[in-house]
């Protein structure tokens, strides 16, 4: 029986290579294609059902009623400091992205 640092040692010893005829090539390229094809869906998708639902939308009730609450909105303390925290939480993500 093989203790954890003898497993550890096999499991991080490089295998050899083995001749697949281009098999690992053709999976690869499927999947990247399958995850372009995904990001396209994720992309249009939303946009397709905007387009579709913007006409049957309610624009005068809409618009009424973002002027009703707007005055709310604006001066509320509780959201200012919500949005404080989400514009210091999308820096701090992005200045570590930089990094990295």
């Amino acid at each position: 029986m093989t203790d954890d640092r003898e497993l550890d040692a096999l499991l991080s010893e490089p295998l050899a290579e083995v001749f697949d005829r281009g098999f690992s090539a053709r999976v690869t390229a499927r999947i990247e294609r399958r995850a372009a094809w995904l990001d396209s869906a994720m992309f249009w998708a939303p946009l397709a059902v905007a387009a579709v639902a913007i006409p049957f939308l309610p624009v005068q009730e809409l618009s009424a009623a973002v002027q009703r609450i707007s005055p709310e909105i604006a001066g509320s303390g509780a959201l200012a400091f919500a949005a404080a925290i989400m514009a210091l939480t999308l820096s701090l993500d992005r200045s570590l992205q930089e990094r990295a």
